[in-house]
């Protein structure tokens, strides 16, 4: 098997039990995919919709673990208040107030 795109197998092995962090792990790699591919490829900058979208993704089973804090601080670490609209601005701010993201 190859790497895949992150680094990793890109084989499909499963298993019939999940692990308890596959989830978890699965949605950090979402967020990769996601922010680094679509969000940044297009115009290096977040719309409001791109946004939204990482938004839906980090909150997708109620919370914002460690792993997605640290996905989503090196995300936001790539935007400023002049990259941005103020609307997009506000809200990430408010997001990593409201989360703990760095």
């Amino acid at each position: 098997m190859s790497p895949g795109l992150w680094g990793r197998s890109s084989g499909c092995h499963q298993t019939s039990e999940a692990h308890p962090n596959d989830k978890s792990r699965q949605r950090l790699e979402r967020h990769h995919e996601y922010s680094f591919l679509h969000v940044f490829a297009n115009d290096r900058t977040i719309d409001s919709r791109e946004l939204a979208m990482l938004q839906k993704l980090a909150l997708s089973d109620s919370q914002v673990d460690d792993q997605e804090r640290a996905v989503l601080s090196r995300v936001f670490s790539r935007i400023s208040e002049t990259t941005v609209s103020p609307d997009v601005w506000q809200e990430v701010c408010q997001f990593k107030e409201r989360y703990q993201i760095p």
